[in-house]
């Protein structure tokens, strides 16, 4: 029977026999009680914290990659990119999920640039998918052995076709348990299903609509506009925490794509590469548009 314990404990966390037997000693041989062991002793969650500037373009970012170094798989990627060169004095040295919501609130500053943001998250995806062999032995390395010069190894791969332009890129790293990921994250929506893009969150949105705004059928992919999330699951809920403002429920977001059925619209807006919403609109409706430019915008959305 302890033997079976331990093959279903190993099947059940991907933790290997030596592993199981010492969290089944720690719990004293409760099932139960060893998976709680099992999550707090392996630490194979890697945390990539980064930030980058783009000086010739006056363009500032910070990112966060998370990945499962044992089952090499990519959980997430978050970043922005803006004008706001406030958004680089981020400390990168804080706790992985702080900075994961500073990013979303980030998003929301005068400056923001959510068309160069999704750039930059597709490109880290490339690098990752081209060069993952390479990648998860220099994680790896680093996980045993915290070193510097790995991170550096890990910086020259991300750098490699940087989009927009020249970058300079600081990046540090943080190994967490899986019971600490759990504690910021929500559920397996997440995780990404393939080695390249993550599993798509399909969330339900409504488009912030406004008497002089832009006729709904004129809308064209690409374009930013504004959206309030309205779907009712743990997930979405959330996103909202994370991407929550005081002045306004409305979030820009940028339109991914569009199509007409019989007389309602059907849009895909961006949110992250692993999320996305969706939502329906009369043709005829007018919506409020946003055009990226460098200058505040923001504020004056809102003050209209």
């Amino acid at each position: 029977m302890a033997d079976e314990k331990i093959e279903l404990l190993m099947e059940e966390t991907g933790c290997d026999q030596a592993e199981a037997e010492l969290a089944f000693e720690l719990a004293d041989n409760d099932f139960a009680k060893a998976i709680k062991k099992i999550k707090s002793l392996l630490r194979d969650i890697v945390v990539l914290k980064g930030k980058f500037v783009i000086e010739e373009k006056h363009i500032y970012g910070v990112f966060v990659i998370i990945f499962d170094r044992r089952k090499e798989n990519v959980i997430r990627i978050v970043s922005v990119a803006s004008y706001n060169p406030a958004i680089y004095e981020a400390l990168i040295d804080t706790d992985w999920h702080l900075l994961e919501k500073s990013i979303y609130t980030y998003r929301l500053l005068d400056g923001s640039i959510l068309s160069v943001t999704r750039e930059i998250e597709e490109h880290f995806y490339k690098q990752i998918s081209g060069s993952k062999e390479k990648l998860y032995k220099i994680i790896n390395r680093w996980h045993e052995y915290h070193s510097d010069d790995e991170i550096e190894k890990a910086k020259e791969i991300f750098l490699q076709e940087f989009p927009v332009g020249n970058s300079k890129l600081q990046i540090m790293a943080e190994d967490i348990n899986l019971a600490e990921y759990q504690q910021g994250a929500v559920e397996e929506s997440f995780v990404v299903n393939n080695d390249k893009y993550p599993k798509k969150v399909l969330l339900e949105v409504k488009l912030c609509e406004h008497e002089e705004g832009k006729k709904a059928i004129s809308l064209t992919r690409g374009e930013v506009i504004l959206v309030e999330i309205i779907d009712d699951r743990e997930i979405a809920k959330y996103i909202v925490r994370l991407l929550g403002t005081r002045e306004s429920a409305y979030i820009p977001v940028t339109i991914e794509d569009l199509n007409r059925s019989d007389d309602e619209l059907n849009i895909l807006v961006y949110f992250t590469p692993s999320i996305t919403g969706f939502a329906k609109i009369k043709p005829s409706a007018r919506v409020r548009a946003v055009k990226e430019i460098q200058q505040s915008w923001w504020r004056k959305i809102f003050h209209i």
